[in-house]
């Protein structure tokens, strides 16, 4: 959540791949992520379930590094545009039509799949994710 943050490809070799570049990257936004759930559970909030849409919850992939680094469960719903559903879940609820927002979306949200944390990667993942907080601080360090 920092505007001015920059970034940084670190551990490069003669051997690294385009495809471990390109999980990196992945990797990487998703510690980011972990960072926002950090703050949110630092000031009460507690999340179980996380719940994906759009162009990147279609990767597997993706939503597997998020559920084991992330160690909560994932979601992809089965639909692709949230802001409309929910859109429709304000509007069902103010004319009526449904009592409660909880019984809107319990009626129109619907689970397409699922992602379980991986406890041994989630574990390596956790190493690594205090050392994305420390190379952070000192990349910053260098571009003040």
């Amino acid at each position: 959540m920092d505007t001015d943050a920059k970034g940084a490809i670190l551990g490069l070799d003669f051997n690294t791949s385009l495809s471990e570049i390109y999980r990196a990257m992945l990797e990487g936004i998703t510690y980011e992520m972990a960072l926002n759930v950090e703050c949110l559970q630092n000031a009460g909030i507690e999340i179980e379930i996380l719940r994906a849409v759009g162009g990147g919850a279609r990767s597997d992939l993706w939503l597997q590094i998020k559920a084991d680094i992330m160690k909560r469960r994932i979601q992809r719903l089965d639909m692709d545009e949230a802001g409309t559903l929910g859109a429709a879940i304000i509007a069902g609820t103010a004319t009526g039509i449904f009592s409660t927002f909880e019984d809107a979306a319990n009626l129109m949200i619907k689970v397409k799949k699922e992602f379980f944390p991986d406890p041994i990667t989630s574990d390596i993942y956790s190493e690594n994710f205090e050392k994305y907080k420390k190379v952070y601080q000192n990349i910053k360090k260098i571009f003040d």
